[in-house]
């Protein structure tokens, strides 16, 4: 619970959930959600972020990322880099990688945000209007490295 208070209090909450999470019981409650596949980045002994992916279908999921003000910069960027790491090392049941795109759905006016995610290697294809509480929300994606 410590780190939803700390998301809290850095305004991540706000700014990644929207009015959707309405206190630390309905975060816990979020993290418990079968739909959602959730991963603690830990520095130092401490948790300093955390990633999720949902929107499962074939090849592809809907990735987010959420991290506490003191590990913005830098070390999110290592933090994000781990986690697509992680998710593309997923297998599908013949044992090749599951995931072969990550998509990334973020409201318009979250400049910053997409400028992170383009630093993870995510394209920006455009916006569709409307759909972010009445604003535009950008559309990104992240193809799997073949290497």
């Amino acid at each position: 619970m410590s780190f939803f208070h700390e998301l809290d209090e850095d305004g991540v909450i706000d700014t990644v959930f929207s009015d959707e999470m309405t206190g630390a019981e309905a975060f816990l409650s979020f993290i418990k959600a079968p739909g959602n596949l959730v991963a603690f980045l830990v520095v130092d002994g401490v948790i300093a972020g955390m990633g999720w992916i949902n929107g499962i279908v074939r090849n592809h999921a809907f990735a987010h990322f959420a991290y506490c003000k003191r590990s913005w910069g830098r070390e999110s960027l290592r933090m994000g880099h781990k986690l697509l790491n992680y998710w593309f090392s997923f297998p599908d049941a013949d044992g090749a990688p599951l995931f072969d795109v990550l998509v990334g759905n973020i409201p318009a006016r979250n400049r910053l945000a997409i400028k992170y995610i383009e630093k993870l290697g995510f394209v920006e294809i455009g916006q569709i209007p409307k759909i972010a509480d009445g604003e535009s929300m950008s559309i990104n994606y992240r193809v799997r490295d073949n290497g």
